[in-house]
């Protein structure tokens, strides 16, 4: 019987070893994050997200985007500002296959961020690009943070300590489109009422498929001329179909003939429309049997 008492009261102490181990090693190591009740921290909620990608338009001028949030947790809001202080590190960046900003393309607001008393979260950093057509379009970027230190009494969460924000660059014409109009076809002509995506090549060029053929490889690229609004119109590289063919004036007259089919049909000039965010398109290839032509009037949602 006392062997068993004795068995009993071993377990128990290794019971309570084994919590404690896993208290010194993951709670106080923070590797769960915060989760030690009334324990104030600070940390980067989107940490889980990481990196978020933030879009920048190619310009020159400058722009200013948010940087990564900060949040206290804890059990209430403080009663005094907390201040963080933060510091860049490209490590975290190139560890996820971004490419590092070029010196000089960025700067940020403030390294140091007092968060008010009663808050407890800020979004007061701020990243600011000065002339984001130094940038490749083709590459995605980004910035790494890690929060150094916190007063206050705060501690900080490691396992939410770092973040990094992306970029992309985009052009102004990028973004989600509706399109409608009407594919020309010697044997199946068919309406087009489908949304699009414009993806940025350049400042002045952007993708998109063509008709409804973008998943059998169709795709163009539209550029823009700034003073005229005109769209010059050819294949991206690679895409199906060979050689595009703009018909800016009206609808091919033969291999075969067409005649318009929709109501837009006449304004699908080859130009876009900056008011209205719209482009106004005439274009096709020639297949085997005659012209394949999409008109199609393609507006920012």
């Amino acid at each position: 019987m006392r062997k068993i008492l004795l068995s009993g009261a071993l377990a128990s102490l290794l019971l309570v070893l084994g919590i404690g181990c896993l208290k010194d090693d993951d709670f106080e190591d923070q590797q769960y994050g915060l989760q030690v009740p009334n324990l104030a921290g600070v940390s980067f909620p989107q940490k889980l997200q990481s990196p978020v990608t933030i879009g920048i338009i190619a310009q020159a001028a400058s722009q200013e985007v948010t940087g990564p949030l900060l949040s206290l947790d804890g059990s209430t809001p403080p009663s005094s500002p907390v201040t963080v202080t933060l510091e860049l590190d490209d490590a975290l960046a190139t560890a996820e296959g971004l490419e590092l900003m070029p010196a000089g393309s960025f700067s940020v607001n403030s390294l140091t961020v007092t968060i008010p008393a009663g808050a407890i979260k800020s979004d007061a950093v701020k990243i600011i690009v000065p002339n984001a057509l130094i940038l490749d379009p083709t590459k995605k970027y980004g910035v790494g943070f890690k929060i150094n230190s916190v007063d206050q009494g705060y501690t900080v969460a490691k396992n939410l300590s770092t973040m990094v924000i992306a970029f992309a660059i985009k052009n102004k014409y990028e973004g989600s489109y509706h399109a409608t109009g009407f594919l020309y076809h010697p044997s199946a002509a068919r309406d087009i009422d489908e949304d699009k995506e414009v993806l940025t090549v350049n400042e002045t060029t952007s993708q998109v498929f063509l008709g409804d053929l973008g998943g059998a490889g169709y795709i163009a690229w539209f550029n823009v001329d700034p003073a005229t609004n005109a769209i010059t119109i050819t294949p991206a590289p690679g895409a199906a179909g060979g050689s595009y063919t703009m018909f800016t004036s009206g609808l091919p007259t033969s291999n075969p003939g067409y005649t318009a089919q929709w109501p837009g049909s006449a304004t699908c000039d080859n130009t876009y429309d900056p008011a209205t965010k719209t482009f106004r398109v005439r274009y096709g290839y020639l297949g085997g049997t005659g012209w394949r032509v999409t008109e199609e009037h393609i507006t920012l949602k």
